[in-house]
């Protein structure tokens, strides 16, 4: 049974308006173009108009439903950057020339890349590089697996390389644990030669530990999450109160006493772009919430997730710990998808502050991807995994299989753990050693498959993926975006299948006009699937029995309560505003 196909709007043409960011302050801004890429102007760029108008719909509460999520608002005060001014590029470059080198990366960061065998920018690091090294702001939207990590790795590394680093001089928050990691493990591989000192701040350890991190190990950066961080923050300021409560002359940690000399001091720093002579001694050895005043460099990687609803409010009070872009704190955004809430902090900035940067702008997917469907009534979803993994060339291939529940991602991975399928699973009811565990022997690829919720869905680099597969569509197309972009990454070739119920048909076309391309159906083969649902009923039976004797399927039920109480409450809140 094919499924019918739905026009989508032509994509835009190429990117006009590209600029590279000026040598020396003053400069007038003088248009350009380039091969590869854009630092786009709203005024002349169709795609940045009706980026605007998303913005400007995003205010009806009508367009917000459709969108899915109102976007949180932040202050001014917080948004505000100081103003970036570009001059042309002149001639275009090829490809081909362009080179870590000529962006402006110092040579021994060049030679870690070539030890790497990293010798060619992606678009995005073209794009980008040449303005997070020069301490200029961005927000960069491009599809995963194009390198967006190294666009603020580098210039973080650099300035540390010259002489420019110090303790907290930057912040970058992402959305999930794993991937805190993962960039954790990035920094210390490009970093090691530079006495690279960071701190992860993630939860799933005692508060104690991470908050003791911060302040003893002194970290040139932070990665967190930004619900742990926030939490530190809070858990200081609960301290800090009862301090003041007992003692009438206990110490003031919010640095009130010499806010004059602090704003001054910050000021000079942030207008020589890095410099921290004058930082006083006590922001760097303070509590956290005055040791973040000293941030030069604000990144937020995934940052389409990180300015939804849902980390709304944690996301205000770091902002409001750190220094104001207007007093010189560079900000870089990064994305593989763009959000109304993006657009809109972005059009705050303004296009001359912070550019929008579309190098890839065409492709939603990896261009080496294949989407296929599968018709497979949800009942027998299980059944169909195993048939699946049982044919080649997927038997000897390594893939995710994604889930759309914790309960359906446990039972499907312990039935295949019964079935004696080399798997493992990665859910938020894990504990974050489990979650460590599991990741860990999926990238040493001792495990084959992952089975996992859209924790594993953003931003993770998992190598030598040949496949994606997903039980059900996602209900927002987005979501498909991040799962299958886990494969195909770095020029490889990737598959992409997803099952599909009657009842999926809607959800499949949503995806296929935000991707602009058709679902194919993928053969396959029926020998031996009486035997595999034999085999897959009684495993299931199996992995039922043992995780209602081990207390999951309790701890489940009240997780997926918990969930469904907070949409409603959330519901409930929006209707009333």
């Amino acid at each position: 049974m094919a499924l019918s196909r739905r026009h989508r709007p032509q994509a835009s043409t190429t990117a006009k308006g590209a600029a590279r960011p000026s040598k020396s302050e003053g400069k007038r801004v003088k248009k350009g173009s380039s091969a590869d890429c854009g630092v786009h102007s709203g005024a002349s760029n169709p795609l940045i108009e009706v980026q605007r108008d998303a913005c400007t719909k995003q205010t009806s509460k009508d367009d917000v439903g459709a969108a899915g999520e109102e976007p949180p608002h932040y202050q001014q005060e917080q948004l505000e950057a100081p103003q970036l001014e570009t001059e042309g590029a002149g001639s275009t470059q090829e490809t081909q020339d362009v080179t870590f080198s000529s962006l402006g990366v110092c040579p021994s960061l060049c030679s870690v890349l070539q030890h790497l065998s990293l010798l060619e920018p992606t678009p995005v690091q073209r794009c980008s590089l040449p303005l997070g090294l020069s301490g200029h702001d961005f927000c960069a939207i491009a599809p995963t697996g194009t390198g967006k990590t190294l666009c603020y790795l580098l210039p973080v590394l650099q300035r540390i390389q010259r002489g420019m680093g110090h303790t907290f001089m930057s912040v970058v928050l992402l959305p999930a644990r794993e991937l805190v990691s993962q960039v954790g493990e990035q920094f210390g591989v490009y970093g090691q030669h530079l006495g690279l000192r960071w701190v992860e701040v993630t939860g799933g350890r005692d508060m104690m530990v991470e908050a003791e991190a911060l302040q003893q190990q002194a970290p040139h950066v932070v990665l967190a999450t930004p619900g742990r961080l926030a939490d530190l923050l809070q858990r200081e300021r609960g301290l800090a109160a009862a301090e003041a409560e007992a003692s009438p002359t206990a110490p003031d940690i919010s640095g009130s006493e010499n806010e004059e000399e602090t704003s001054e001091n910050i000021s000079s720093r942030n207008s020589r772009n890095g410099h921290t002579a004058d930082v006083p001694p006590r922001l760097l050895r303070g509590p956290i919430h005055d040791r973040l005043q000293a941030v030069d460099c604000l990144v937020l990687d995934e940052a389409d997730r990180l300015l939804s609803e849902e980390f709304g409010p944690d996301l205000r009070l770091l902002l409001s710990s750190l220094p104001a872009s207007s007093a010189g704190r560079q900000t870089l955004l990064l994305s593989a998808s763009s959000s109304p809430a993006l657009l809109q902090l972005q059009q705050q900035f303004g296009d001359s502050r912070m550019p929008l940067l579309l190098p890839e702008k065409a492709a939603r997917c990896p261009p080496l991807l294949q989407h296929r469907y599968i018709f497979v009534p949800a009942a027998m979803r299980g059944v169909y995994v195993l048939h699946l993994l049982q044919q080649e060339p997927f038997a000897s291939q390594r893939g995710i299989i994604f889930s759309g529940s914790v309960r359906k991602t446990q039972q499907l991975a312990t039935a295949l753990q019964q079935l004696e399928v080399d798997c493992v699973c990665i859910h938020s009811l894990l504990q974050q050693r489990q979650r460590v565990a599991a990741l860990r022997a999926f990238r040493s690829e001792h495990k084959r498959i992952l089975v996992a919720t859209d924790v594993a869905a953003r931003g993770l680099d998992l190598p030598n993926l040949d496949f994606v597969v997903n039980l059900q569509p996602p209900k927002e197309p987005e979501t498909y975006i991040h799962r299958v972009g886990r494969t195909a990454r770095a020029g490889r070739k990737g598959l992409a299948i997803t099952f599909v119920d009657p009842a999926d048909v809607a959800a499949v076309h949503r995806v296929e006009s935000y991707i602009g391309r058709r679902l194919e159906e993928q053969p396959l083969a029926p020998l031996g699937l009486a035997r595999v649902v034999r085999d897959v009923l009684s495993a299931e039976v199996k992995a039922a029995e043992k995780l209602r004797a081990n207390g999951f399927n309790q701890k489940a039920e009240i997780y997926e309560t918990a969930q469904k109480e907070y949409r409603r409450l959330r519901k409930e809140r929006r209707s009333r505003e």
